[in-house]
């Protein structure tokens, strides 16, 4: 996300730059935001759960959107590295347990395979939820996760712009 903040007119702008043709992310300089640090300071919700027992080797992890309006848990193996500039875990469907569905926009795009949902109220993008019986996975926006330091991960790129078939024409 560049952006560009004016002090004089008490405005932001915000642009998601992977929107832009011919942007090579890897020269783009990343710098990180510390909303954490924000006043009030963030309370993370209470979110119940249904999961007693945890696999071996995993471990639960909770979040929500801003608004706390969607809310979910997620047994997933401890991590350090993900993908993508929102950076995305994929965790199976039975691992996920989502709260507030009614709260969930959706968008999607190409085959329409996926359900790319975001919260209506504050329109953060939580969930994945894929349409496609032999695809066992809900990406999780671990952005959206408690008790995660995202400095300490190891982010794999991936432009989906470039690298997927068929090229995307305007």
């Amino acid at each position: 996300m560049a952006s560009k903040h004016s002090a004089t007119e008490g405005s932001s702008l915000g642009i998601n730059v992977r929107t832009f043709n011919d942007v090579d992310l890897d020269m783009l300089k990343v710098s990180i935001y510390k909303g954490d640090e924000l006043e009030p300071a963030y309370q993370a919700p209470k979110v119940a759960t249904s999961k007693a027992v945890l696999k071996p080797g995993m471990q639960l992890y909770n979040g929500s959107c801003h608004c706390k309006a969607v809310s979910y848990t997620v047994e997933f193996k401890p991590f350090t590295d993900t993908e993508n500039g929102e950076l995305w875990i994929y965790p199976s469907k039975s691992s996920v347990e989502l709260y507030g569905q009614d709260a969930l926009s959706n968008y999607q795009f190409g085959k329409k395979r996926a359900k790319h949902s975001f919260c209506s109220i504050c329109g953060v993008s939580a969930i994945v939820r894929i349409n496609d019986p032999e695809v066992n996975v809900m990406p999780v926006n671990v952005r959206t996760m408690n008790g995660v330091d995202l400095e300490d991960l190891k982010i794999k790129k991936y432009d989906g712009w470039k690298e997927l078939e068929p090229q995307y024409t305007v």
